[in-house]
């Protein structure tokens, strides 16, 4: 069908009807009737029928519009539609046979007429339905011109659906819209062989690259073998694609960490929601297994810890002790033993919990390391300190232990002095770094005097150990007062002296003496 809009707007202006005038007697708007005049777009051909009336003129001037005919335009009689109507009256005498058929013919017009009442029903239902549906929806024939759309296209592009019947997308977005060749390339493949596209991602028409959205088109209707229309449908999902961006770079946040995150539905079947990869590096285990599996972490359960953690998690479960945390034993191949902490929490909607899983093996060991130094600190007084370096001017605060017998032999507690090479005496503090340095070989053995906090001066005798604790080299050293040994050998090294220098007889008068015959007998 072609429209002649540049006579129509001749014979307008030739009529002494303005825009507005011819807008309110056919009802539309102005801008439609502005439309047809610049041949934008094509009008209805009921449309061209109404302005040809109101114009005073012919349909054949402004376009090529055929007489409508068929059974639209033929009305039957009033008196054949009236049930009370008596039919001889009306056509004379008939004959019982054309009687029948007169009144069957009443009766089938009657089930037609509440038919088509019933079907104009169902398709203004079915056309709200179309029209309160978000997604863009709208026909176009083998030319690509538009002939049906639902309200939510009329809305996104500004036009009212008469304005758009006719109407190719290059007329409503412009030619220079490049998202159009894209649209106009799947929708031509679909008319050319007939098959469907569905789910497209394309970039919206009119959007300027900002709204994306997925296209499905589907054949219409057939003429001769040939499509001559095709249905076409655009669901935006700019947001939807936005809030899955978001969401993937969540879950790539969360899987970046070492803690494992999972989140698990318990009704109506138990089933995992997400799982992070640290819990694959947990378990050593691939996440399809978990997913597969939902109780498969209970398999890899301590023996001697599985029947009271599952006992403790049905509980928290059942009774809703949430938050909760569990701290267990998993055994991986190998014989392979990992501590773990299971923090578990629950959603604010039903049935839904999750947890995060914490590997604290290296924790735990060294909670137990210490905990051995701390309990072999306390057994043998003479355990004064443990380390990882050895050194003595290592600080104080940085030690793991340091036993009570040092602080009884200096006097000083263990923030009063920096390190211990500040407790030896000073003139002795050179040997012994010096000494320290040139015995290789563990245990080393050293003397010398420290400097009491109440000025005493001390012999003690320092020995120092070094060994391995869950792989990690330890220093630790024992340490003892010696400062009576060291006075008792300095007395009896004067006694021998003395014994030399004096007589046989001044010798046996002194160890008459219990005490010196006593002091002999041990010491030479």
């Amino acid at each position: 069908m072609s429209f002649d809009f540049e006579k129509f707007k001749i014979l307008r202006k030739e009529k002494k009807i303005s825009v507005q005038s011819l807008a309110e007697k056919i009802g539309k708007s102005k801008k439609t009737i502005w439309t047809w005049e610049k041949g934008m777009i094509t009008p209805s051909n009921g449309d061209i029928n109404l302005m040809a009336k109101v114009l005073n003129i012919s349909t054949y001037e402004i376009s090529d519009i055929k007489s409508e005919s068929g059974l639209s335009n033929f009305s039957f009689p009033e008196t054949l539609l009236s049930e009370d109507q008596d039919v001889e009256k009306e056509f004379g005498l008939l004959s019982a046979n054309q009687k029948m058929k007169i009144l069957q013919l009443k009766d089938n017009l009657k089930k037609i007429k509440i038919e088509n009442i019933k079907i104009k029903g169902e398709l203004s239902k079915l056309m709200n339905v179309v029209d309160s549906l978000k997604l863009f929806l709208y026909v176009k024939d083998s030319d690509l011109r538009i002939k049906k759309n639902n309200r939510a296209f009329s809305d996104y592009v500004n036009l009212e659906k008469e304005e758009l019947y006719n109407a190719k997308f290059s007329d409503i977005f412009g030619f220079k819209d490049k998202t159009l060749s894209q649209l106009r390339l799947i929708e031509q493949y679909v008319l050319s062989t007939g098959n469907e596209v569905n789910n497209e991602k394309i970039i919206i028409p009119g959007s300027d690259g900002e709204r994306t959205g997925y296209l499905s088109v589907t054949p219409f209707s057939m003429e001769n073998d040939k499509i001559t229309e095709i249905f076409c449908t655009i669901q935006d999902v700019t947001n939807l694609d936005r809030a899955l961006e978001k969401q993937n770079m969540l879950e790539d946040s969360i899987h970046s960490i070492h803690d494992g995150i999972w989140i698990m539905k318990l009704k109506p079947l138990v089933k995992y929601l997400f799982i992070g990869n640290a819990v694959k590096n947990i378990f050593d285990t691939e996440l399809s297994d978990f997913f597969n599996n939902p109780h498969l972490w209970k398999n890899f359960l301590h023996p001697d810890d599985k029947l009271k953690v599952i006992s403790n998690y049905d509980e928290i479960v059942k009774l809703n002790k949430f938050p909760a945390e569990l701290e267990f034993r998993i055994m991986l191949p190998g014989n392979k033993i990992k501590w773990i902490r299971n923090k578990i929490y629950k959603f604010q909607e039903k049935d839904i919990i999750f947890g995060v899983l914490t590997d604290i093996s290296e924790e735990f060991e060294n909670k137990m390391r210490n905990e051995l130094m701390r309990i072999a600190a306390k057994q043998f007084k003479d355990v004064y300190w443990m380390n990882k370096t050895g050194e003595f001017d290592e600080k104080f605060d940085s030690y793991y232990e340091i036993g009570d017998f040092g602080k009884k032999l200096s006097g000083y507690e263990n923030n009063e002095k920096s390190s211990w090479l500040d407790i030896i005496h000073v003139d002795d503090r050179e040997r012994v770094v010096k000494e320290r340095k040139i015995k290789k070989r563990f245990p080393k053995s050293y003397e010398y005097r420290i400097l009491c906090k109440d000025g005493r001066i001390r012999d003690v005798k320092h020995l120092e150990y070094c060994t391995e604790f869950y792989g990690e080299k330890i220093y630790f050293g024992i340490i003892r007062d010696i400062t009576k040994q060291f006075l008792d050998s300095k007395q009896l090294l004067l006694l021998k002296k003395a014994i030399k220098e004096n007589d046989e007889s001044l010798l046996n008068s002194q160890y008459k003496n219990k005490y010196f015959r006593r002091k002999r007998n041990i010491n030479l």
